[in-house]
């Protein structure tokens, strides 16, 4: 079950700086707040690969 104060307290410990037992990305934002729902009891099943498109003008 998913515990909000879990994940909360996960983002004050580590809001200003790497967790090691994670990798490290150039722009962790996104990585950061995966970490936080984990923390916080989410079951991650998979993952989705999102295509990028470039519009060339």
């Amino acid at each position: 079950m998913y515990n909000g104060a879990l994940a909360a307290a996960y983002a004050e410990e580590w809001w200003n700086r790497r967790n090691p037992a994670f990798p490290a990305f150039p722009v962790d934002c996104t990585n950061f707040v995966s970490q936080c729902l984990l923390a916080g009891g989410l079951v991650m099943r998979g993952y989705q690969m999102l295509q990028c498109f470039r519009l060339v003008m």
